[in-house]
């Protein structure tokens, strides 16, 4: 996954348009070892709102997905933290996603539908979105929607939108 993307620097519609998202990934290897990196460097913007910040996210972060975890290993009749097991904190794949964000873009394609709906917003709410790797750790039990990001609805196209996403990762084992 690369470290930063620049607006505008790939095509996302049929026309070729450019994108306008801007985003910076920061690897949690790299927040729980600070100062000393793991994986890279990073700007300013980011290492001056580190420990105050990102490292707080990161560990809460974990915690709530790790309860998570839990529920859906107990529901799904797994041994006690098999799922947690898989999910070492060091590790890029993706389980979970939660997506912590304030204006519209998310749609999901519900099963048997034929139409997108966007994924409605609650105010101090996060959106858990089930990946890829959940599904074959449950055998298909569980399974992620097909989802897509669209611009913001024409009355919050005015205002920046700003989004924080963090993935569950499962590990090598």
């Amino acid at each position: 996954m690369p470290s930063y993307k620049s607006t505008e620097a790939n095509a996302t519609d049929e026309t070729d348009a450019p994108n306008h998202v801007e985003f910076i990934n920061i690897a949690k290897d790299d927040a729980i070892s600070w100062p000393i990196p793991t994986h890279r460097m990073y700007p300013s913007t980011v290492n001056t709102r580190m420990e105050s910040t990102i490292i707080p996210f990161v560990y809460k972060s974990t915690e709530v997905n790790k309860t998570l975890m839990d529920v859906l290993n107990d529901q799904l009749g797994l041994l006690k933290g098999a799922l947690v097991q898989k999910h070492a904190l060091h590790y890029f794949s993706r389980s979970e996603l939660f997506l912590h964000n304030c204006l519209s873009g998310l749609q999901v394609l519900l099963p048997g539908a034929d139409t997108w709906k966007y994924v409605k917003l609650i105010p101090g709410h996060a959106i858990c979105n089930l990946r890829d790797a959940i599904a074959i750790f449950s055998a298909g039990i569980l399974h992620l929607n097909l989802h897509r990001v669209v611009p913001p609805l024409k009355k919050q196209v005015a205002y920046d939108h700003w989004s924080l996403i963090f993935f569950t990762c499962p590990g090598n084992k």
